[in-house]
């Protein structure tokens, strides 16, 4: 009867709103996919349209305002600096191993060393996936600076609006501030502010009335954007065809997604492990390389191959991407429980 009570108690707790932990683990594994080398381009560019617009979409869904600006920015200065530096550690260590032991080139001090802390310091991605925490970071300090002193709902919306005109004007000037960022945060802010304006008017207890026609205007809208867009990498700030593009395909593709999840049941005995791993993404994000590499080389033994990425067919990347979750899902627990600081930290706690 208790056990029967919990699962009841987490799908109650599930479906008035958590069901932001399922738009997070789609988003993580979909970071698993592009980043293997699969053969099916078109798979991979269609993941790239839209799966990091998800995760500040997230981001800003689960945005918190705080009233004290100056406890604002320590808190986020510290959060980011703690969070980054264990992963950086681990993420030139990794690359000296994968360079001398796997690939077998000589140790250099510049490469392996040196030129990942001159990155580290200026906020580049030395490390890639890092250059995804730093945006966060301002678009944190922005929008809690901003909702502190515009407090008319209206007006606040108004960031929304600010902020694509500034990816426009910055997109079309062709200037680009790589240090800390700031060029990646401007163009994704849009998702962060969608994010932390639609908390307010979601609710999985209540269904748009035309929902699916929505859904189903949401996929020929995205297919045919798609259709004349580019790949979009935010990594190497590539919004594909243009800004304009970047911002139509995400936010079809988020409004479709958040849609489709509204009619979605989602069992009891699966809320917990979505929210376990909804809560490890940080972790899945740091190791995720690591592992991709070590299948990489698995995959390239089995099969033989010798051609250069991409070489994995889509069936087996899928698999590898589930195989990768279902890896790190234990060490989430772990770490999501564990009462040190420095443990807790990987986790984003």
């Amino acid at each position: 009867i208790i056990v029967k009570y919990k699962h009841f108690k987490q799908a109650l707790l599930f479906k008035v709103g958590s069901y932001i932990d399922v738009i997070k683990v789609l988003g993580i594994y979909l970071v698993i996919l592009g980043h293997l080398p699969l053969t099916n381009i078109i798979f991979t560019k269609f993941i790239f349209s839209f799966h990091m617009p998800l995760f500040f979409f997230c981001s800003g869904y689960l945005f918190r305002k705080n009233n004290n600006i100056y406890s604002d920015i320590k808190k986020n200065i510290h959060r980011l600096l703690l969070v980054m530096i264990p992963y950086f550690i681990l993420g030139v260590l990794f690359g000296i191993f994968q360079d001398v032991f796997v690939y077998k080139k000589q140790f250099d001090l510049q490469n392996n060393i040196v030129e990942p802390i001159h990155s580290f310091v200026l906020g580049k991605s030395s490390i890639g996936w890092m250059w995804f925490l730093w945006a966060l970071f301002w678009m944190r300090l922005v929008y809690n600076f901003y909702s502190i002193n515009v407090t008319i709902s209206l007006k606040r919306s108004l960031a929304l609006l600010i902020t694509i005109i500034g990816g426009f004007i910055l997109y079309y000037s062709g200037l680009r501030f790589n240090d800390y960022q700031c060029s990646a945060f401007i163009f994704s802010f849009p998702f962060f502010c969608f994010g932390c304006l639609t908390k307010k008017i979601v609710d999985k207890s209540n269904y748009v009335k035309y929902s699916s026609s929505i859904i189903c205007l949401c996929l020929v809208i995205y297919l045919v954007i798609f259709n004349f867009s580019e790949r979009i990498n935010m990594n190497a700030l590539n919004c594909g065809t243009n800004y304009g593009t970047f911002l139509s395909i995400g936010s079809v593709a988020l409004i479709g997604i958040l849609l489709a999840l509204m009619k979605i049941k989602i069992p009891a005995r699966l809320v917990a492990p979505i929210v376990t791993i909804s809560n490890g993404t940080l972790v899945i994000l740091g190791f995720h390389g690591m592992l991709i590499q070590f299948f990489k080389i698995v995959y390239k033994k089995i099969f033989h191959i010798l051609l250069p990425p991409p070489y994995m067919d889509l069936l087996s990347g899928m698999c590898i991407g589930i195989l990768i979750i279902l890896i790190l899902y234990f060490p989430i627990k772990y770490i999501l429980k564990s009462e040190n600081k420095f443990v807790r930290l990987l986790a984003g706690k």
